[in-house]
């Protein structure tokens, strides 16, 4: 298990926060290239919920990206524990990733806890703000549409040769 440079964060455990690291190295591997990737805590849910952020939900559709997902967790050691971790998929040009992207740029891989945040941004003349708990992995602004298309196609073979072997 990876070593973390920070307390763990209330209600997750250092194996799920190890395991969400993992789980971005291993979509990294298949092509997938999210542009973000973090544990968010839902006050109104009283949960943590496991992000990534990835330009094919706005060009593919979160269907297409989960049966991917989905099949290729099935070929890999930990299949249990990916599928357990109950991924969300978000798209770049939802609000809360926008405003995280703007403030938390994180063009690799880390892991980084932040706690009690308050994010506030001004999109198209609308003031938004969010509170939150934040393990954050990676936060990038969306990709052009050509970089979408190859990450696009990337993605599907590396998952489909995965499945035929």
């Amino acid at each position: 298990m990876a070593e973390q440079a920070f307390p763990t964060p209330p209600g997750l455990s250092e194996s799920r926060v190890a395991l969400g690291q993992e789980l971005v190295q291993v979509t990294d591997d298949l092509g997938l290239s999210a542009e973000g990737a973090a544990w968010v805590y839902d006050w109104s849910l009283e949960e943590w919920r496991y992000y990534l952020v990835t330009s094919l939900i706005d060009v593919k559709g979160s269907s297409w990206v989960y049966k991917r997902l989905l099949t290729a967790f099935k070929k890999l050691p930990k299949q249990d524990e990916f599928i357990a971790l109950d991924v969300h998929l978000g798209s770049p040009n939802e609000v809360l990733f926008i405003l995280l992207s703007r403030h938390f740029r994180s063009e690799g891989l880390q892991t980084n806890f932040m706690s009690r945040i308050t994010i506030r941004g001004d999109i198209d003349g609308i003031v938004y703000s969010f509170e939150t708990n934040l393990v954050l992995y990676r936060m990038i602004e969306g990709r052009p549409a050509s970089s979408v298309k190859m990450t696009e196609k990337t993605f599907d073979y590396n998952v489909r040769h995965l499945v035929a072997t």
